[in-house]
């Protein structure tokens, strides 16, 4: 496999793991059912503060995705790190929030109940019946997947293609022009700090020619 398509195929895995864990943050991820003396309702949670962390977690996954998409190799590995990082977040925010699903119903039931103590909340909680949905493990599992995803691309970054904007320039203008263009452009001089070059090389070639 080539390592554009190999490039893209990566970037579209963690685009749509991303995506996943997004959608799992806008469902219903428990309910409680709550038939007593005072209360006699159903009570939906969203996973409340894990749930919340997952969404923190997938905007920073979507930050890294497009740094990706124009790092060098030596920003790759470091960004293919945090991407590895985040998955691992949201994985262990939507685990957490699918093995405590008491969690999640804090919120709800304090506005519902006008409760604030943590003591009276978790009593009405504990008189309810819960029952859990499959989106937190949606979650859990697309976090698994952006962890696999950026440990792939530590792995693989030296495969990639390297940005093609410099490399046109320079094919494209005479060699001293070229020299000067890439020098003077931040983009060209970003690209060539991140693959090791430096770019001051080309200034003092120019203002020192032998």
């Amino acid at each position: 496999m080539s390592g554009g398509r190999l490039k893209r195929l990566i970037l579209l895995g963690m685009l749509a793991s991303i995506g996943a864990a997004m959608l799992a943050r806008t469902q219903t991820w428990a309910v409680l059912e709550l038939h007593t003396s005072e209360f006699d309702r159903s009570v939906i949670s969203n996973g409340g503060d894990p749930a919340l962390a997952v969404m923190a977690f997938s905007l920073a996954g979507l930050a890294a995705i497009a740094a990706l998409a124009i790092a060098g190799r030596g920003f790759r590995v470091v960004i293919g790190a945090l991407s590895a990082v985040l998955g691992i977040g949201i994985a262990v925010a939507a685990g957490y929030a699918a093995s405590e699903p008491a969690v999640g119903f804090v919120g709800p039931v304090r506005e519902l109940s006008g409760i604030t103590d943590a003591e009276g909340i978790g009593e009405i909680i504990a008189q309810g019946t819960m029952s859990d949905t499959v989106w937190p493990f949606v979650a859990l599992a697309a976090g698994a997947v952006q962890a696999a995803l950026g440990v792939l691309v530590v792995v693989t970054a030296r495969r990639w293609p390297e940005s093609a904007r410099r490399y046109r320039r320079a094919a494209l203008a005479p060699e001293g022009e070229a020299r000067a263009s890439t020098a003077s452009d931040p983009v060209s001089q970003w690209d060539a700090l991140s693959v090791g070059d430096d770019p001051t090389e080309d200034d003092a070639e120019a203002a020192n020619p032998r």
